[in-house]
């Protein structure tokens, strides 16, 4: 058996560190059905090009004030408060800046919450580019490592093969259900308030015990036991309760990772599709 190479190695850990940070797979997806290109972020209200499905598009923007006092907090419905505020909004933008085993990765992608998130990010580093879609619960990997006529492997998490078990670890975590584990933290830490992209934040310090984060995503014990004991996150929060940055690091197999995730965007149309069908395999070349 062949195993994935250092390119798409870390384009599953930019995944893994998008599920830690809170904006990882997805327990339920669009039924779009072509690929659409994910626009950067910015801070600007724009709309992303591409046909959009009902379910995946939101109502209207959410444009808080850049103005004001931002409310405080309380640690016992902290991650319900963030949880609820993202899925009423229905979509965001975000960027991901992270390392993986030694690898700077970048990145931009776009998501969808509420009743149907489906999620997509398109990842670049000193090899090249990927990216991963994960709708209907299926992933998508694009990357020249896989040696494909067809660009896009499809994975069903539920499938056997351990690409498909360590996609499987992953697939119950949905972006609110992530930020929801944040009600359980030892400690949540209020601290001084700052301008991100024109909008005023609250800094707030959480830390969590990281069975905690497994046991509320339903992680298998070998992927839990990688983890540190405790996990902290540096998070900047809106008036609307609304996350705009997060960091956080964790050290795996001697390797420390910082992850830095900027949300922008919020309320804005997007559309998050499964890749066409004579563009996908299914047979994985590990």
């Amino acid at each position: 058996m062949r195993h994935p190479s250092g390119p798409l190695v870390g384009a599953l850990g930019a995944a893994l560190a998008l599920v830690l940070a809170g904006c990882g797979g997805t327990s339920a997806a669009t039924t779009d059905s072509a690929s659409t290109p994910v626009a950067s972020s910015s801070s600007s209200s724009s709309t992303p090009s591409g046909s959009t499905s009902p379910s995946a598009t939101p109502s209207s923007p959410t444009s808080p004030s850049s103005a004001g006092s931002v409310p405080t907090l309380g640690k016992a419905s902290f991650g319900s408060s963030l949880a609820a505020a993202q899925k009423k909004a229905g979509s965001y933008h975000f960027t991901l800046d992270t390392a993986v085993l030694g690898r700077s990765i970048m990145g931009t992608g776009v998501a969808t919450t509420g009743a149907s998130p489906a999620v997509r990010v398109d990842l670049k580093d000193a090899s090249g580019s990927s990216s991963v879609i994960v709708v209907h619960d299926i992933y998508y990997l694009k990357n020249a490592a896989l040696h494909s006529a067809k660009p896009w492997l499809k994975v069903d998490p539920k499938a056997g093969g351990p690409l498909s078990q360590l996609l499987g670890s992953l697939s119950n975590a949905d972006p609110s259900k992530s930020l929801q584990a944040f009600d359980e933290a030892a400690a949540v830490m209020p601290r001084s308030t700052r301008r991100i992209d024109g909008i005023q934040t609250r800094k707030y310090v959480v830390r969590l015990d990281s069975k905690v984060l497994a046991s509320t995503l339903g992680y298998p014990a070998r992927l839990a036991k990688l983890l540190p004991k405790t996990l902290t996150y540096d998070v900047w929060v809106d008036q609307q309760s609304l996350v705009r940055k997060l960091v956080t690091s964790i050290k795996v197999d001697g390797h420390t990772s910082t992850t830095t995730i900027g949300f922008s965007d919020y309320g804005s149309k997007v559309s998050v599709t499964a890749p066409p069908a004579s563009r996908t395999t299914s047979r994985s070349p590990f």
